[in-house]
C-alpha cells in the first residue's frame, strides 16, 4: 500500500475515531478501505442515533410530544 492510499484511508479513521492500528499494511488498499468503510458506517449510526435521542429529548423538553418512527 503507498503513502497517498494510507493517507486517504487514515482521514476516515479520524473524523469517526477509529483507532488507525487497525490499518493492516499486509492488506491491499481495497481490503483496508472495506474494513475501514464498514466501521465507519458502525459508528456514523452510532453518531446519528445519539444525535436524534438528543433531539427527542431537547423536543419533549420544549413540550413537544415525539412519536417513535414505524420501522
Amino acid at each position: 500500500m503507498t503513502h497517498i492510499e494510507r493517507t486517504h484511508i487514515l482521514a476516515p479513521c479520524k473524523r469517526f475515531g477509529i483507532n488507525p492500528m487497525e490499518i493492516d499494511d499486509s492488506l491491499t488498499y481495497g481490503e483496508n478501505r472495506r474494513h475501514v468503510s464498514e466501521r465507519e458506517q458502525r459508528e456514523w449510526a452510532t453518531q446519528y442515533k445519539q444525535y436524534l435521542d438528543a433531539l427527542r429529548k431537547k423536543l419533549e423538553g420544549a413540550g413537544y410530544v415525539v412519536k417513535a418512527p414505524d420501522m
